[in-house]
């Protein structure tokens, strides 16, 4: 009797770590760059990727979250897919470090929104957010060069001012459209309230883009403080969306990025 107990023992000792280990195969795939893409696609959808529309994962289906859950849910995703993904030099891990940032940034204005304490958790957020872009910056500088807008607008909204300066100032010499670099650096100069200084790109912005201003609505209310404080600025009138066109901002922030191999050559 205690012989057919220990068999009975040992087989469930045998059965159960394998079906346990197949049940986590089938909601998370391997340590592999199938388990990084499947990763990469379930936190940028968390993070506003796609609409309401899930893009293609296997794996469980999310159910209906709040902003908030969606937030946490995403960092998780995110944590999950670089420990599991190995291969460093794939768009979709780079992609993961970049919704890391995304999402860390949306869990600033989370915690904002707490009614005790935001500001120590809001803080820990933006930084944490601000040391991701730096390895992308450092590690992956092509793809840093590439997302140029981006990485400005999420040290600024990071509050990082400074780091977005120098981030501008060590973008390569043609590699980027002047006058957008100068609108973004007036950004940041005026968020540090060098007037001067920020009245003095916005007025190269202003002379020398030759794009529309849409998408620029900040910066131009920048201006319009700074015209009030006795600063002058180029009378050219810069090309404004007309009739009933709808004014796409292109370079409007995003808690996402989804790269393709193209990014990493």
């Amino acid at each position: 009797m205690s012989f057919l107990r220990n068999c009975k023992v040992s087989l469930i000792a045998l059965i159960v770590p394998t079906a346990i280990s197949a049940f986590a195969q089938q909601r998370s795939p391997a340590n592999d760059q199938t388990a990084c893409a499947y990763h990469e696609a379930r936190a940028a959808y968390l993070l506003g990727c796609c609409g309401d529309t899930e893009i293609s994962y296997s794996g469980p289906r999310f159910p209906t979250l709040q902003h908030d859950a969606r937030v946490r849910a995403s960092l998780k995703e995110v944590e999950e897919g670089l420990t599991k993904c190995k291969d460093r030099r794939s768009p979709e891990y780079v992609s993961l470090l970049l919704d890391k940032v995304g999402a860390e940034l949306e869990s600033v204005e989370s915690s904002l929104d707490m009614r005790t304490s935001p500001t120590l958790e809001a803080a820990a957020h933006a930084n944490e957010a601000a040391r991701y872009l730096h390895i992308v910056q450092s590690s992956y500088p092509r793809v840093a060069t590439r997302l140029w807008v981006w990485f400005s607008h999420s040290f600024l909204r990071a509050g990082k001012p400074l780091d977005a300066l120098a981030f501008l100032f060590s973008l390569r010499p043609g590699c980027c459209d002047l006058a957008a670099v100068s609108r973004i650096r007036g950004d940041a100069l005026f968020t540090l309230q060098a007037e001067p200084e920020a009245a003095a790109e916005y007025s190269y912005w202003i002379s020398e883009s030759k794009e529309s201003s849409c998408g620029s609505e900040i910066s131009l209310a920048h201006i319009s403080y700074l015209q009030m404080k006795g600063f002058e600025f180029p009378s050219k009138t810069m090309k404004e969306v007309g009739g009933n066109a709808i004014c796409m901002q292109v370079d409007q922030w995003h808690p996402f990025v989804r790269l393709s191999a193209e990014y990493m050559k």
